[in-house]
């Protein structure tokens, strides 16, 4: 820790110089005086820049020797326990400081979070001069509701305050990761005057690594020129009974819900969506050059169409029936763009729209999207919605469909593991959903395009050829299993608004209870079935008449 004595005399020679200006000023009487008083003010000035800049040259090299860290009243098992952390964190730091250029990192932003600490008072200190220091060389944008700072480099910076600010960066009480971009995907436009586009299947290719994309594998199969008026899911799914669940929940919906959309955005002004939506967030993203053309920087609009088609599964609420009814009438959608309309972000617009989740009270978030690499800050960030008892659905993902070997690898997560899906053998309040479809013959099946596995995935719902929403006020149908996950996302809330008193725990208890068991998901999801939403509503009710 810095010596007290000197921020002391640090203070002492301020108020002193303060005290010389004004004291003195009154006795200049012309302009000549002035001038001279200006230039003695610029040298005291400059005098005092000196001493500010020796004390910060102490803080950096008792920051180098580890002082700031190890103080006298913490035991020596403290450390050991900082040490076992410190594996985590090794293969981030190789990336920033051995196989990326300092030109290179200049230009990305970092994501930084502290590590968990014995001592409270001992963090909080560190943390206030970490930050204060790494702001001399970048712009420091704090994280509250999940613990995490993003870090930018300033543009002009020199090769001193890089190396300075590099050096502080490899504390071993901080986890610290670049911000890996989303990629553009090659995408088709549908032909329609609106810009509503493919989303192609997840492939496992090497190129495909550090990046999330969408998880849906089919275009918008067909737009609907016409109004719809019906609940999302088309004719077929008569098993899981979705059309009594909804009418026997609609006496006991008293109570709103809060969820939170993570995706591309959505047309707010939609007919059918816009009395829903309570909270929209715009990411300002700090784009490359490469991406500067991107025509929605800072826009919350959705002309992708994936958000807006989530939204209706979950919230549509037509008037007059003339359009979408969604699964949860009581549903209020907080909407957080964390990917643009060429399907391209970072992982830090994920981190900042979780955090505008929990600062907006979101009781459920919707998250489909998916990444190949297991990056520690969206796990950690994971963890702290789960500590403020959020509940979070994903979606399995999708895989390609072919009769080679390596069809099956691409869709076994056991064997080529997406996140954050793979993420739930760990985390209590995370909720992973396959794509399941049915036969005309009646059978319920997992769709072959679908992602599974008994250990990271839960269960099954209904995901092809559902009808929802799009930009513009327009609608479609399309399949995938993110609008299995939306599906989950509505009911759940359905859940909630019946009783709101229900913990994250208790709603996926729920959920694992009215599972329908079924041969051929047997070793395809963890709890062995597909929803029966019926079953899941009149659990719901009944403990709450109970209470």
């Amino acid at each position: 820790m810095i010596n007290r004595h000197y921020l002391f005399f640090y203070f002492f020679i301020y108020v002193l110089l303060c005290k010389v200006f004004f004291t003195n000023i009154r006795y200049f009487k012309n302009d000549k005086k002035l001038k001279n008083r200006r230039n003695f003010e610029n040298d005291l000035w400059n005098n005092l820049n000196i001493i500010k800049n020796y004390y910060k040259r102490r803080f950096l090299q008792e920051t180098k020797n580890n002082i700031l860290h190890l103080k006298k009243h913490i035991k020596e098992n403290h450390e050991s326990q900082i040490n076992i952390l410190q594996w985590e964190n090794k293969s981030n730091k190789e990336n920033i400081y051995k196989r990326n250029e300092k030109d290179n990192i200049r230009l990305k932003k970092l994501i930084i979070s502290f590590k968990d600490h014995n001592n409270f008072l001992s963090l909080r200190i560190f943390k206030n001069k970490f930050i204060h220091i790494l702001s001399y060389c970048g712009n420091v944008k704090k994280l509250d509701y999940i613990n995490f700072y993003l870090y930018d480099f300033f543009k002009e910076l020199s090769e001193t305050h890089l190396k300075t600010c590099l050096h502080i960066l490899k504390s071993k009480m901080i986890n610290i990761e670049m911000d890996y971009k989303i990629k553009n995907i090659e995408v088709k436009t549908i032909n329609t005057s609106e810009k509503i586009m493919n989303e192609p299947f997840y492939s496992h290719s090497k190129k495909l690594c550090d990046m999330f994309k969408l998880n849906n594998n089919s275009n918008f199969k067909f737009f609907l020129n016409k109004k719809c008026n019906m609940t999302n899911i088309l004719d077929g799914y008569d098993v899981i009974q979705v059309k009594e669940a909804i009418a026997l929940a609609r006496p006991y919906e008293l109570n709103d819900v809060n969820v939170c959309i993570v995706d591309t955005g959505i047309d707010h002004n939609h007919d059918d969506l816009k009395e829903n939506i309570i909270e929209i967030k715009k990411i300002k993203r700090n784009m490359e050059k490469s991406d500067t053309s991107s025509s929605d920087i800072d826009s919350s609009m959705d002309k992708h169409g994936h958000g807006t088609f989530i939204a209706g599964i979950i919230a549509g609420n037509s008037q007059n029936n003339k359009g979408i009814k969604g699964i949860s009438k009581k549903a209020k959608l907080i909407i957080c763009k964390a990917l643009n309309d060429n399907n391209t972000g970072y992982i830090s617009d994920i981190l900042e729209c979780f955090n505008f989740c929990a600062k907006k009270k979101a009781k459920i978030i919707n998250a489909s999207f998916a990444s190949t690499t297991n990056h520690l800050s969206l796990f950690n960030a994971l963890m702290k919605l789960q500590e403020k008892n959020i509940l979070v659905i994903t979606s399995s993902g999708n895989c390609s469909v072919s009769k080679s070997k390596n069809s099956f690898q691409q869709c076994n997560l056991d064997i080529k593991k997406l996140y954050p899906s793979a993420y739930s053998s760990e985390l209590n309040n995370l909720i992973s959903v396959s794509n399941m479809l049915q036969h005309p013959n009646g059978n319920i099946i997992l769709s072959p395009d679908s992602c599974y596995s008994n250990n990271y995935v839960h269960l099954a719902a209904p995901g092809r050829n559902i009808r929802s929403t799009l930009p513009y006020n327009k609608y479609a149908v399309s399949s995938g299993s993110s609008f299995s996950a939306a599906i989950i996302t509505g009911f759940a809330s359905l859940v909630l608004s019946i009783n709101s008193e229900l913990t994250y725990i208790e709603v996926i208890e729920k959920f694992k209870n009215s599972i329908i068991p079924s041969k051929s998901f047997k070793n395809k999801v963890k709890w062995g079935g597909f929803i029966n939403a019926y079953n899941l509503i009149k659990s719901t009710t009944e403990s709450l008449k109970q209470n």
